[in-house]
């Protein structure tokens, strides 16, 4: 049968119907027979919920992402204040925020764990902020036992022990 009018981009399914999380023909959250016929209302409420959480989900990370070029706006409005040193490490510190911005945006669209290029990009960009910090602060400054510095090394290492749980599973 050819399924070619049900223009589906991403479903969920419980072994017998497909929800539609987001179509091009059927509204998201449309119940889609799996033999092809026309959608029908019951389903299975775990799928429902399941839909919901994806979502959520997306809408979280699409949020989120925004909120990161937000915070790079804000940001590069002090590129033009203090020494060259420091006005460089505004423009890195922008550019990783962008950059973290555009990382949520594609998790928003991941359905399955994030891959290993988008935590390796994610991460990547947490060190950029992390190192536009300090070029700002100065690297006279930079002490192992700042506060900042162990959050971020706490950050990273729940990063990696993220990837690393997500992996295993």
């Amino acid at each position: 049968m050819d399924n070619s009018h049900q223009p589906m981009v991403r479903a969920m399914s419980d072994g017998n119907d497909v929800i539609a999380l987001e179509t091009g023909g059927f509204p998201p959250g449309k119940i889609v027979p799996s033999n092809g016929s026309q959608p029908h209302a019951p389903f299975s409420e775990s799928i429902r919920r399941s839909a919901a959480r994806v979502e959520w989900y997306r809408l979280f990370n699409q949020i989120e992402g925004t909120l990161w070029w937000l915070v790079a706006a804000v940001l590069i409005r002090r590129l033009g204040c203090g020494t060259v040193r420091q006005r460089m490490a505004v423009l890195f510190g922008s550019i990783g925020f962008v950059a973290f911005g555009i990382t949520d945006w594609i998790e928003a669209g991941q359905r399955h764990g994030l891959p290993l290029w988008l935590w390796a990009m994610k991460i990547a960009c947490g060190l950029t902020i992390f190192l536009a910090r300090f070029t700002w602060r100065g690297w006279d400054r930079f002490r192992w036992n700042d506060r900042e510095v162990r959050f971020g090394l706490g950050c990273l290492i729940a990063a990696v022990a993220i990837l690393l749980a997500e992996r295993a599973v």
